[in-house]
């Protein structure tokens, strides 16, 4: 089946939202599923791949307060971004990216032990954005992990490699295009995903458990049949 990118962002934010994340990153994490969905990249799978990397069976648990995650975000030395325990958490990396566009200056600067780096490529897009200003008007920004190359001008883009689970160095590098641009052959636009029903099955099953569960007072004042029997 397809879906809509609406669909897709308000149940990826849920999804996201149910392995304990602020609602603030569930955001943006939709907005990054959304924006791979539109260009032709499997942002449920995505998603689907990283939920499950940090909550293995989510039916385990009723709520999503109770959750013993821990997402690393990464400590920065120099050009060199990791987790000193563990693998880095693409979400929190990207928006430290978003956030911090005034370090990258032309240097590579190397995240490592990224899972999901799929869900990197949104905020750098932000970052092209940002660097594209009235006074960089040629700036692009390039991502290349291990048989995976990114590259964006903010606005279109352009991906040459398969898709990754993991990447072990994810390399984000800003530059200028040369003469006559680097982007030959621009991502493709769709308006909507086509998950496979695994993928959303799944997501729907994180973001059930942000749901409040049913009580006699909130099914007598209108969630559900109340008392009576309708069927």
């Amino acid at each position: 089946m397809s879906y809509s990118l609406n669909e897709v962002e308000a149940l990826t934010k849920k999804a996201t939202r149910s392995v304990g994340h602020p609602w603030g990153i569930a955001e943006e994490s939709a907005k990054s599923v959304r924006w791979l969905c539109e260009n032709g990249i499997d942002g449920c799978a995505v998603l689907t791949t990283y939920l499950k990397e940090v909550k293995t069976n989510p039916a385990d648990e009723q709520s999503f307060e109770s959750s013993d995650i821990v997402f690393h975000s990464p400590s920065i030395t120099g050009n060199t971004w990791a987790a000193p325990n563990g693998r880095l958490c693409p979400l929190l990396s990207g928006t430290a990216v978003s956030d911090r566009a005034h370090v990258f200056t032309g240097t590579c600067v190397t995240l490592r032990r990224v899972i999901a780096p799929y869900l990197l490529l949104y905020f750098c897009t932000l970052l092209a954005r940002q660097h594209c200003s009235s006074n960089h008007p040629m700036h692009i920004v390039t991502v290349q992990w291990q048989g995976f190359q990114y590259t964006t001008d903010g606005i279109i883009m352009s991906t040459a490699g398969t898709l990754d689970n993991y990447a072990d160095e994810v390399c984000i590098k800003p530059g200028v295009i040369k003469a006559g641009g680097i982007i030959q052959t621009p991502q493709a636009q769709y308006d909507r995903a086509t998950p496979t029903t695994y993928d959303w099955k799944t997501l729907n099953t994180f973001a059930s458990r942000t749901y409040a569960p049913a009580t006699e007072e909130s099914r007598l004042n209108g969630a559900g049949a109340g008392l009576s029997d309708n069927d």
